[in-house]
């Protein structure tokens, strides 16, 4: 009778006495396939949503529209006015904006964004999955013998530890669940949405006069070109540029000489028809004898030589930009610019 309470103490103690090592590899075993379809699950991340969007502007009745005076005008054309003085070899050029502006009109819309939302194939991999986990879950808490890990006791018998099945099929169950909440969430992400707001159209109205019409252009590059000789140099707060031009001789080898006045040709006279001979029983040609030739013409007097004294005008080329070129004259000699300066100008239009 005293041994009876002992066996029962014993094969009591047994299991975990004897799970300690064939039981224990199971139980990590199992544990680390449960780990396993966790990362899987999580690995899978959550699904691609592909939006595209469609803007509708609808005119909203329930409101006027707004127009701003001038001194909210907006730009709409900015044009360069180039101005030259030359003083003997010094030359300044002048660059300003000229400003061109137009009222600014609201009109009170209703802008309407549709957006169609997709999910691609990432959401199906999702509950499918999420599925087959939670069904293996399931399985695993309703037969917990079915990942439970074995082992004999003392006596030889198999003994199963079911804890060890029930926490394999809880690690099968948060992944399964983590992975339909993630198709839920995704289903919830991938709904098309239209968004109503209430805003202004900006259309421009009649042309004014702007706030600020004319402003000098500082810190702009420009280039005068002359012949072979190019010139740079670079606008200040003002707009203006000074170059320093070369010598008088130089810009006087860049005047192309006239071409000489060729004579005026006459068209060449026809044959006068031929005389009668003596004694010749020919009649005479209809119209008499031929009348005498007239003598040649006499060619015009040379061209007198150019005075070198006399104003000459030099061409050359201001580079404001890339595309942007102006036509600048240069006076000739110096000498004469002394008291009197010249000067000129030219527009740039935008475009």
């Amino acid at each position: 009778m005293g041994r009876w309470p002992a066996r029962r103490a014993a094969r009591a103690d047994a299991p975990v006495r004897a799970l300690g090592w064939h039981a224990g590899r199971g139980a990590r075993t199992r544990a680390l396939a449960g780990l396993l379809a966790l990362a899987l699950a999580a690995s899978s991340g959550c699904a691609q949503i592909r939006s595209s969007s469609e803007v509708e502007i609808v005119p909203r009745a329930n409101a006027s529209a707004r127009t701003f005076g001038p001194a909210r005008g907006q730009i709409v054309g900015r044009a360069l006015h180039v101005a030259w003085e030359q003083q003997l070899d010094d030359l300044t050029i002048t660059v300003t904006e000229r400003r061109s502006c137009r009222a600014i009109r609201h009109e009170p819309v209703v802008r309407i964004e549709r957006e169609t939302r997709r999910a691609d194939g990432g959401l199906y991999w999702e509950f499918g999955l999420g599925a087959v986990l939670l069904a293996v879950g399931i399985t695993g808490v309703a037969r917990p013998e079915t990942f439970a890990s074995t082992g004999r006791d003392a006596d030889g018998e198999v003994v199963v530890d079911e804890a060890s099945g029930l926490r394999i099929a809880g690690f099968f169950l948060a992944a399964g669940g983590i992975l339909a909440i993630a198709g839920i969430v995704d289903v919830i992400r991938a709904r098309d949405r239209v968004t109503y707001a209430e805003a202004y159209a900006v259309t421009l109205g009649e042309p004014i006069e702007c706030a600020v019409p004319q402003a000098p252009v500082p810190d702009r590059d420009i280039e005068l070109v002359l012949g072979e000789w190019t010139l740079a140099a670079r606008t200040d707060r003002e707009g203006r540029a000074r170059f320093l031009l070369p010598a008088e001789p130089e810009l006087r080898a860049l005047i192309a000489a006239p071409a000489p006045a060729s004579p005026r040709e006459s068209p060449p006279a026809p044959p006068p028809p031929p005389l009668k001979a003596p004694g010749d029983p020919r009649p005479l040609p209809p119209g008499g004898p031929a009348p005498e030739p007239e003598p040649p013409a006499e060619p015009p007097p040379p061209a007198p030589a150019p005075d070198p004294d006399a104003p000459r005008i030099v061409r050359g080329g201001l580079r404001l930009g890339r595309l942007q070129v102006v036509v600048v004259d240069l006076q000739l000699p110096f000498g004469a610019t002394a008291w009197a300066p010249h000067r000129g100008e030219a527009d740039l239009e935008p475009g």
